[in-house]
Order: structure tokens, then sequence, then C-alpha cells
């Protein structure tokens, strides 16, 4: 296959936004050679601002699912929190900026000032205007490729999936305040297609392909008293091989950044119980091992520099040392982006996790202990085996 054999397709969605969802078929017969590209969705507001710095555009972008007619082969859920999660999950040690214009976006690294390179994935300024109309208003190219382990895993064949979409599910409001959709431009989804033959036989001549997906739980914590745990169950895990998982702890009230950064719980222990053995040593980890750990996993964390002012509910003013999220005098703490995260490796028959929460010094009273979220994400394994009359999929 020559690269003049691949064509790319910019595929309108199948229907206009409707219910905050729009739809992009794909066409069969062919081979899709690298993952598809979401581009130019934005939106406006009554009044300008910014989408939120740890995810931009993404914000708005509910859940990801990608289909083959009515059998779910993905379903990538709580985007914005795991958008957060990736554009921190990086380094920049050569403090180089790369950033490269695209329909109108920047996509790379941004230098934020002379000592600090801030990950952005989004937009120039993140910007969230009021017209409509406005050629300028930001927008988005999300390369499916960072979320989707099943466009990541090689071609695909849409000869063998024939009826292959994908649906994004959209918000208005949950995260940044957007009254509409960007009118003077509509989504597209650009893919990269050819009808190569002997590309196309290779391709169809696959007897399996097996890949990596990000799916997760989601449990509400009450508030407790003074010095309570909690312990709840991950039961969308049980029954799948889970490799690496990180747990963002997300506020009940706040907007923007408050929701999708991990808030500091720094006088708490956390501990995974994976088949009823303990996953961290002893009764649990703080917020130093929790960081060590998650590290160990997943490589670097960059706290993003706008995190400076970003705290935990009802915390004190911005700077005060027990619960700023991401800054100190505006020095990088990475430590204070509090996500939990390690290693499963195994099948699991029971996943559960205790978190023990205390008053914290705050001057202003009670912090850890009011109603948390606890989203946990986990990377399981799929396998896709096909035979002359299909394909069935299971999990590993």
């Amino acid at each position: 296959m020559f690269s003049s054999d691949i064509k790319t397709h910019f595929l309108q969605p199948s229907k206009d936004i409707k219910n905050n969802q729009i739809e992009f078929k794909i066409p069969a017969g062919m081979v899709l050679v690298s993952p598809p590209r979401l581009l130019e969705l934005g939106g406006t507001a009554a009044t300008a601002g910014e989408y939120p710095r740890t995810a931009g555009v993404m914000s708005i972008v509910d859940s990801i699912r990608i289909l083959d007619g009515q059998t779910e082969l993905e379903n990538i859920g709580l985007v914005p929190q795991l958008t957060a999660f990736k554009n921190m999950n990086c380094t920049n040690d050569k403090a180089i900026s790369e950033v490269n214009p695209s329909y109108g976006c920047r996509i790379g690294l941004s230098k934020e000032r002379d000592e600090f390179i801030r990950p952005t994935f989004t937009v120039e300024n993140f910007e969230l205007k009021t017209a409509a109309t406005d050629v300028d208003n930001a927008r988005l190219m999300c390369n499916m490729g960072r979320y989707s382990g099943f466009f990541s895993s090689g071609m695909v064949s849409t000869e063998k999936h024939s009826h292959l979409r994908i649906i994004f599910k959209l918000n208005k409001g949950k995260y940044t305040t957007v009254n509409d959709w960007v009118e003077n431009t509509k989504p597209v989804l650009a893919c990269d297609l050819t009808d190569n033959e002997e590309t196309l036989k290779k391709v169809n001549s696959m007897d399996s392909r097996t890949y990596i997906t990000m799916e997760h739980d989601r449990q509400h914590l009450a508030a407790i008293g003074a010095n309570s745990s909690s312990r709840v169950r991950m039961n969308n895990f049980i029954n799948k091989t889970v490799n690496r998982f990180f747990i963002q702890t997300e506020a009940t009230t706040g907007s923007g950044d408050d929701l999708l950064a991990s808030f500091s719980l720094p006088d708490s222990t956390v501990q995974v119980y994976v088949n009823n053995d303990n996953l961290y040593p002893d009764s649990g980890v703080k917020q130093a091992m929790r960081t060590a750990f998650l590290c160990d996993a997943w490589g670097d964390l960059l706290a993003d520099f706008s995190l400076q002012n970003y705290k935990s509910p009802a915390s004190g003013a911005a700077g005060d040392n027990s619960n700023d999220l991401g800054f100190i005098d505006e020095l990088p703490l990475v430590g204070l982006v509090d996500y939990t995260g390690g290693e499963v490796m195994r099948k699991v028959n029971s996943l559960e996790v205790q978190l023990e929460r205390k008053y914290s010094s705050d001057a202003s009273g009670v912090l850890d202990n009011q109603a948390i979220y606890l989203n946990c994400f986990g990377e399981v394994i799929k396998s896709i085996v096909y035979t002359p009359s299909g394909y069935s999929m299971v999990y590993v």
C-alpha cells in the first residue's frame, strides 16, 4: 500500500446535534488506516469566558461510544475527568514548546512561563465566546487514538465492521456554561481510509483483535463524621482483567476545574482491596505514597500551572498549604494533585476502595468529611474473535 492509496474523508454527522448528541457513520467496505479525528466542535455562551483549563473543549464531551450496528465495541465515560488526568500525565523535561497550528487549534505543549511548560491539547486561550458566528471561537481537534483502544489497536476493516459508528454525548452546563454549539462550523470526523485490495485482504485475514480500553466506576460517598471511613465496591470491574488504574476524587459542588481535577485529601488514608487482598502496604497510603504509587504505574505527572488557585471544597484562601491543589506560592508541588493509582495486573473477582477521612487543619473548618464522588478508571483487556459468520467479543 502506498500513501497515495490513503484518502482522508471528512464525514458529516448522520444527524444534526440533537439531544446533545452527534453520531458519525464510517463508510463500509474499506480499511480505516489510523484513528479518526473529531474536528470543529465548539460552544458559545451568554457571557464570554474560558473552558476549564484541565480539559479544554473536551469538557463538553461526556462520553464516546463506538458501535458496530447495535454491538458496543467500546464505551469511554467521564471523558472530561479522563482528559484532565491525561493532560497532566505527561512531562517535558527539556522545556521545549511544541505547538502546531491545525484547524485553528493549538495541539501540543505550550509555554506558560519560562520555567514551566503547561500541557495543552485544546485551543488558544481556551476561549468561550458569545457570538455563534465568531470564527475565533475555540473549537476542538480530538484524536480518537488518545481515548480508544479499539482504534489504537491497528487498522480496522469496515468490511468486517460494516456498520461502524461513533456517538459523542455532549453536555452544556456541567463543567462550563455553554448555551449553544458553534453554528458557523459543523463538527466533522476525519477518517484516513483506503480501498487497496491487498490491504483489505490482509486486514480481513486477522482472526482476532485484542485491545486495552479504559472503563470506569463511579461511587458517591456521603458526608461523614470526624475520623470516619467509607468502603465501596467497584462492581464494574468484576470478571475483567485490570492493568493500571487511577482514582479521581470529585467534589459534589463547584464547577469547571473544581470537578475535573482530583482534589486533595491531605490527612486521609486510602486502601484498595483486590480479591480481598491489600493492594497497598499496611492499612493504606497517605498523600505522598499515593503519588509515588501513581507515578510508578503511570509515569510523570505535571500539575497544570493554572491549578495554583484550585482548592478542595470549603477550603481557605489560595495558597493555603493544607489544601491548595496544584501550586503553593507558584512552586510546582505535584503531590498536591491528589490522585490514587497503581497496578492491579490480574483478573478481578472483587475490587473495593476504602477511604479513611479526617477533619482538615484548614482554619475554615471541616474539609475532608464532605460528600464526594470516587471515580475509578481502569485499563481492561477486550478481545474480538472473528469467525466466518461474524465475530464474538469477550473480556480477557
